[in-house]
């Protein structure tokens, strides 16, 4: 069907990729149920540290692996994909851009009617910050607008003004970073449609419209980083990466223990606890021998007092990157924990303590009876998230190409083209 689209996200992670392909309809009035799962691959990853790559053979091996299974669970072939990227060489900020609004009643006072057009124009201008070299906006996140004195605008369509402002989250990156990642899929023979920030993406899975209006922060646990983004009154007002995640905690329990990654993997992933005075001592867990060497035993209450140090500080540095935001006190929804590290049991309980506030698992939400193993894990977050960014983004660059007949196709496309002229 020609309202029909493929749709494939990439979650390439420190310890896992995630290949999600779907099937977006734009026919379907309800927009939850639009979407269609086709096809899910996920293979360990190799080659990839903090969201860098540092190993090109090895990332294109765990891509190909990865990207196969989701193909032959959705018997199609994909030529393009969304990605999402993350590590602690993002770099965030607020900033506001102004232009005049053309009108041929100055004299007067009276203003002109604010269409796309206008949008696109003071979009651009709240890109005129100095980057260093190598660095470009990955995403312009727009806050709210104002139109001349009036602030706390959602959608200026249609509002008559003589100057009109934005208020924006510049989401800055890398480019040799997103250079790196667009090798290895070039060398696959797949295109990337777009780099989508991973909170980002995580949170059009977990958080709904009303959490981001009243305020919450959705923080993203996952093998190499720890994500955060923070909502307040619609928009985002604050991001940020911390290079602690899952990775660490499971690395800490394979050198005090002395056991492989891979061990050490599936004993935190059975028998971890976040909060040690919850744990029994009485549980003994086998630790098996590596390369000849004995076999030992350990109790749960052994394993708890390596892991909640660590999660305790994850939580730790995210709390003092809220507190440092000032948002904080206006989190009305308090905290959503996703990503594989929110699966540790009484995560929630150590998570209240610290921040002092509501906290929730995330769980990616989506209407697809066939996905309920991975509707229920938030390891998908991300990968489930791409999706509805991809088509929410999908939508909105249609309505517009629909409804605002002032802006030419090619003019719409004028920043992704600039973006991809300054990689080269």
């Amino acid at each position: 069907m020609d309202s029909d689209r493929i749709i494939t996200g990439i979650d390439i992670g420190t310890t896992k990729i995630v290949a999600v392909i779907a099937n977006y309809s734009s026919s379907s009035l309800d927009n939850k149920s639009n979407i269609e799962i086709l096809g899910i691959g996920e293979h360990p990853s190799e080659g990839l540290k903090g969201g860098v790559v540092v190993d090109i053979e090895r990332t294109i091996n765990s891509l190909e692996q990865a990207i196969k299974q989701a193909e032959e669970e959705a018997e199609t072939e994909i030529d393009d994909v969304y990605v999402g990227i993350t590590g602690d060489h993002i770099k965030c900020i607020n900033y506001t851009g102004k232009v005049p609004i053309s009108n041929s009643s100055q004299v007067s006072g009276v203003g002109s009617e604010i269409t796309h057009k206008d949008i696109e124009r003071v979009r651009e201008a709240s890109q005129a910050i100095n980057m260093s070299p190598g660095r470009r906006i990955l995403h312009t996140l727009s806050q709210s607008f104002e139109v001349d004195e009036r602030k706390g605008i959602k959608k200026p369509i249609g509002l008559s003004g003589n100057t009109l402002s934005v208020k924006v989250h510049l989401v800055t990156s890398l480019i040799n970073v997103e250079k790196d990642i667009e090798t290895c899929f070039k060398k696959i023979g797949i295109r990337i449609a777009d780099f989508v920030l991973e909170p980002l993406a995580s949170s059009h899975s977990v958080l709904d419209q009303n959490e981001k209006d009243m305020g919450v922060v959705l923080i993203d646990i996952g093998g190499g980083t720890t994500d955060i983004v923070l909502y307040h009154d619609g928009g985002i007002q604050h991001s940020s990466a911390i290079p602690l995640a899952g990775h660490n905690i499971t690395l800490d329990i394979s050198k005090i223990f002395k056991t492989s990654f891979d061990q050490a993997q599936d004993i935190k992933h059975n028998y971890g606890l976040s909060k040690k005075e919850l744990a029994e001592e009485s549980e003994v867990i086998e630790i098996d021998g590596v390369r000849g060497r004995e076999s030992n035993t350990i109790s749960q209450l052994d394993l708890a007092e390596i892991i909640e140090p660590r999660i305790t500080e994850i939580l730790q540095l995210s709390n003092e990157k809220i507190k440092e935001s000032g948002f904080k006190d206006k989190l009305n929804f308090g905290v959503v924990i996703t990503g594989g590290g929110s699966q540790l049991k009484y995560i929630v309980d150590l998570a209240q303590e610290i921040f002092c506030m509501p906290v929730r698992i995330g769980f990616p939400e989506l209407i697809d009876d066939n996905c309920d193993v991975y509707k229920d894990n938030p390891r998908y977050s991300t990968a489930i998230g791409m999706i509805q960014y991809a088509v929410e983004n999908y939508k909105e660059q249609n309505s517009i190409l629909d409804n605002d007949s002032s802006i030419p196709f090619l003019n719409f496309f004028k920043t992704k083209i600039k973006k991809l002229v300054k990689w080269y």
